[in-house]
Order: C-alpha cells, then structure tokens, then sequence
C-alpha cells in the first residue's frame, strides 16, 4: 500500500516552520502562535486522511459488450464498492481520440458500508481494431484529502469489428467447386435448379425420367437439373495507411459476410505495411476468423515495396474470385492486382476512393488544375485496368455496397465468351 501526501499538506509545513522561524529570529513569541492553526490542521489531516486512505475499496470496470461496430455505443461501468464507509473515492479516465467523447471523465462520490455506487459512461468508436480506453484512476482520500492511495484498476479494452452491409448481388466466377453451395454449376447433375427435359438417351439415370413428358410424348424423357455448388473468393483487402482505411475494413468485411452467407469459401489477404492473411473456408467460424483480423488491422507505415510473390498460394487458390477492396493511391497494390489477374485468377475491384474536392469559380488556376490532373490519373488508371480484363467500381462515400457489386457482377456477364462487352 502506497500512501501521497497532497501539496497541500507541504504547504501547511512551511508556513507553521515560517512563523516559528520568524518567532525565534525576531525574539517575538506571539509570531510562533501564527503558526498553529496551520500545523493542528496538519496534524488533524494527515491523522483522520491517513485512516481513511487505507480503507479497502473494490473496483470493477467492465462494459455491456466486449465486441462492438463502428459507430456503435458502449456503455462503460465503473462499480465502486467498500467494506467501510469511506469520505472520498474519485474516479478519473483518459478517453483516447478514438471514441466519440475524447477526454478526461471525472466522477467523485463518498461510499457507505456495503452500499455499491455506480459510474457509468456512453462513448462510441470511431475506428475498427483492438481499443483501448486506458485504465481509470482511482484515488480514496480522507475528508481534508491531505493523504491519499491510489487503487489499482484493469484497463478497459474494447473489440471493434467493422461495420457490414447487407448485399444481395454479388459478382461470380465461372468455376466451381465440388461441395455444395448457391452457385449453379454449367453441367447437369443432382440439384434443384431446372436446367431442361429432354428424350432419354443410353446411359441416362432411371431416376430421372420425367413420367409427364413420357406419358404426353409417348416416349421416355428425362428432367435435368444444375447443381448447387460452392466457389473459392479471395477478399484483397489494401491495408496501406491512408484515410480510406476504415472503410476498406467495412467494405472487406461486408462483402465475406456476403459470400459466405451462400456457403462459398471466403479467404483473406490483408496487403499493406503489414502482410496478413486468413486461408479460405466456410461458415461461421470463418467468418469470425476474418472479422477480428480485420478488427486487429492497423495502420503501418512502410516504404518496403512488397509483390504478391510474398502471399503463400494456399492463401489464393488457384481458381478463385478475387475481390480486391483499395482506394487505387498506393502503387504497390495496383501492382500486386495487376499481377493477380496475370495468374489467371478473376479479379475484380471495388474503389473506395474519397470524392474529389468540388472546385469554385473563386479557386486559384493551381488548385483547379490540379484537381483535374488527379481526376484524369484516376480515369486513366480504371482504363489501363478495365483493359487488362479487371473491372473497376467506385464506391462513394454514402452509397451502399450493394450498388457498386452490382455494376461488377454486370460487367463480368456481359463480359462472358458469347456476350458483347
């Protein structure tokens, strides 16, 4: 237990040692009584806080819930709680600038024998990843609060996972895979889907034989179906520090949530500062396996040039949809989704770019120009990519993300052998 003396206590001192010093350099006694008050309220102070700080109080800091998204509140609970009566108890929490309500929180409350007292507090997050809020202060002091004990305390630490979106239409690769899934294989087979009736050939399933058909054609038919089957997506995620972060991160995050909802097998692959990656799967796990690596994905900066000559292949099977998340600035991931669609692999890419500043009749020639300039880099690059075979779609800011999937999954059926582009 380790006790602190308040300044004040210090100044109490020297003013009691001013005036005895005065009385015996001055010859004058009365000077000495001057002092008194302020050395009985000394002695008084450090006696009655002295008891009071060492005053057993139990704190429990906790939240309603440990794992929260973007934006979402979270009430924080401070419970206090002593065995007895103690005259002062006060609370203190630093709030980093990632919740809504960045600054201190002060509470101060005097606690009764077996009488818990609640602090509470409702901050928001602002930004996906492993939060912490730091650990509250918490100091019991006597009355005159000369002598007090700080209490040690557990820090508050919060998972925020990215925001999802609910999506509908999603773009699809041609291939398939054997186990099941909601993606209507090319071939016939054992499935649902009606692919078409016709005369039964040699070597045809007896079960399949279509006695409608048969009976109004007086010859055998046979139905047949295409089979659900599942596909491999590879969500690229571009985690290079820049602004765009979070909602790369969101964006990632809805579109596996989307895949695997129609039991697909979902990998990650974080590129940026920091390579990271999640081998595909399916179901529930999985998913929560790409949400808190998404949630621990934090902004680092590097100037290594990095190639996807670093991601092992059982991170991108051979086959998958690659569904590539960037803001198009760092040349280092154009690079690695270029190199991507030269494998082999469909790739397709949604652009989470900020829109660019509105331009005035009263801004300089510069400015304009180069607003312009980097308007007409970011055309050109969707070009340049859009002919090496990767459609691009540009996400805005309040649009949903359904919307620019939509115009990916447009573009890869029209892009079909058989289609006009």
């Amino acid at each position: 237990m380790t006790l602190t003396v308040h300044p004040r206590a210090v100044a109490y001192l020297v003013v009691a040692g001013a005036c005895l010093f005065a009385a015996v350099a001055l010859e004058d006694a009365p000077l000495a009584a001057l002092g008194v008050p302020a050395l009985l309220a000394l002695v008084v102070g450090l006696v009655v806080d002295g008891s009071a700080a060492e005053r057993e109080v139990s704190v429990a800091a906790r939240t309603e819930q440990p794992v929260i998204y973007t934006g979402e509140k979270v009430t924080l609970k401070i419970e206090l709680s002593a065995a007895t009566s103690v005259p002062r108890c006060s609370v203190r929490l630093e709030l980093p600038r990632e919740v809504g309500e960045p600054g201190p929180a002060r509470w101060t409350h005097s606690l009764r024998a077996g009488v818990p007292v609640t602090c509470t507090l409702e901050v928001s997050a602002l930004v996906p990843g492993e939060l912490s809020l730091g650990r509250p202060l918490v100091v019991v002091s006597g009355p005159f609060g000369l002598v007090a004990r700080r209490v040690p305390t557990a820090p508050f630490v919060l998972s925020v996972r990215p925001r999802e979106e609910r999506v509908r239409s999603l773009p699809r690769t041609a291939r398939v895979r054997v186990p099941a899934g909601d993606r209507l294989s090319r071939v016939t087979g054992d499935g649902i889907e009606l692919a078409e009736v016709r005369p039964e050939l040699p070597g045809d399933v007896a079960r399949r034989i279509n006695w409608r058909a048969t009976a109004r054609r007086n010859t055998p038919h046979v139905t047949l179906r295409h089979p659900e089957q599942s596909t491999d997506v590879v969500v690229f995620a571009d985690t290079f520090e820049g602004p765009e972060l979070t909602r790369v991160l969101e964006v990632s995050a809805g579109a596996a949530a989307a895949y695997l909802s129609r039991r697909d097998r979902v990998g990650l692959v974080s590129f940026g500062g920091v390579l990271d990656w999640v081998e595909a799967g399916s179901g529930r796990r999985q998913l929560d396996r790409i949400r808190s690596r998404l949630a621990g994905t934090s902004p680092f900066f590097s100037y290594a040039w990095k190639t996807i000559e670093r991601i092992p292949l059982r991170a991108m099977p051979a086959g998958a949809l690659v569904v590539a998340v960037s803001p198009l600035r760092d040349p280092r991931f154009v690079a690695a989704v270029a190199d991507t669609r030269a494998r082999g692999h469909d790739v397709v890419v949604v652009e989470t770019s900020a829109p660019l500043p509105r331009l005035s009749p009263g801004d300089p020639p510069e400015r304009r120009a180069a607003i312009m300039l980097t308007g007409l880099e970011h055309e050109d690059l969707r070009r340049r990519l859009f002919e090496a075979g990767i459609p691009v779609a540009t996400l805005e800011l309040d649009e949903p993300l359904e919307a620019a999937l939509y115009r990916l999954r447009e573009v890869m059926r029209r892009a079909r052998p058989g289609r006009r582009r």
